[in-house]
């Protein structure tokens, strides 16, 4: 196992269990931005070392700025129920309207330690313990008095943070998949569909000159030991940093022996819709178990904007069972009973 100067670790076997493109288990392909160019809608550049330490959490880092670059597209382009961004909003998940994660927080609980983390091990921490937003659990890496150290970035996060984090797992899910491995590289073919579905995060060796605003050339290393995300593939590989100049770009020969490629999932039904097949009414069902009427044909668009339905496909039931509740209502974007 790799040793990280900058937070990647790689296991020496993939796992059985991991998701690979083009396998059973793969994502199933969708093309989310056509164009495979996410320069637009990239987050705030954020450094992963503070003044006085190196956090080492390039994966956590790399892995959050997919998740906001995707979610960017997605408001950007009027894709994101309304339901979704007020759950965003509400819960203080923007800071001056930028949306924005808390790489500490992934960091800390993916277990990452003073010589990085695994790729999946970030991943599969999202998709179970979800994520928290930067003002809750920030890093402040220009904080000279007092000093905020190694210790204090990676303290304890209070429960109650941790079940807000889960929250988000009621509107959003992940799911990842290898596209590259170092013994099955990707072609430039591959890589530019792949970056029609999402940005990919990308685990590579660190070579000269990467920090100094030119194009990063190949070298003769092969382990990967920097993880980042490519947003863009054209003249040169576009890629998006967590040390300055945030924006990289990397020769069309550089080696990229490992991409993850991570997509963000919008869970966008929380009640379920009904169709009496007899009477032809239709109902809803929320997450109390209470079943309401609902006549209003506004109301039924109004959830169907909002993520909370499915208007096109009701469940067909042959007569209604249980109590039906009064018809409802949208009021300051409330439910209520009228």
């Amino acid at each position: 196992m790799e040793i990280s100067k900058t937070g990647v670790l790689i296991p020496e076997k993939i796992a059985e269990s991991d998701f690979i493109a083009g396998s059973k288990n793969a994502i199933k392909y969708e093309e989310v931005n056509p164009s495979g160019d996410w320069g637009q809608y990239l987050p705030i550049g954020e450094k992963q070392h503070s003044v006085y330490f190196d956090s080492k959490s390039c994966v956590s880092f790399s892995f959050l700025n997919v998740i906001e670059t995707s979610l960017n597209y997605l408001m950007d382009n009027s894709l994101l129920p309304f339901s979704h961004f007020k759950f965003l909003k509400e819960n203080g998940y923007f800071i001056n309207n930028e949306i924005n994660f808390s790489d500490r927080a992934l960091s800390k609980m993916s277990g990452t330690t003073n010589r990085g983390n695994y790729l999946t091990k970030v991943a599969d921490t999202a998709r179970h313990q979800g994520l928290l937003p930067e003002s809750d659990w920030n890093y402040p890496v220009n904080q000279r008095n007092p000093i905020f150290d190694w210790d204090d970035f990676y303290k304890e996060i209070p429960q109650e943070l941790k079940n807000k984090a889960l929250k988000f797992l009621d509107y959003f899910g992940v799911q990842y998949e290898w596209v590259s491995l170092s013994y099955a590289q990707a072609s430039h073919d591959e890589i530019k569909r792949h970056l029609k579905q999402s940005p990919l995060q990308l685990a590579a060796p660190y070579c000269q000159g990467w920090n100094s605003g030119n194009v990063v050339k190949k070298c003769n290393k092969r382990k990967a030991s920097h993880a980042t995300i490519i947003y863009r593939l054209a003249d040169y590989i576009y890629d998006f940093d967590h040390y300055a100049p945030f924006i990289k770009r990397l020769a069309l020969d550089y080696y990229m022996p490992y991409l993850m490629k991570i997509v963000l999932i919008i869970k966008k039904k929380t009640m379920k819709l009904y169709l009496d097949t007899k009477t032809g009414k239709q109902y809803i069902e929320g997450s109390d178990k209470v079943k309401r009427w609902l006549f209003n044909p506004i109301v039924l668009e109004t959830f169907d904007a909002m993520g909370i339905i499915d208007k096109n496909n009701p469940e067909r039931v042959d007569g209604i069972t249980g109590i039906i509740g009064k018809p409802i209502a949208i009021i300051d974007d409330e439910i209520r009973n009228i």
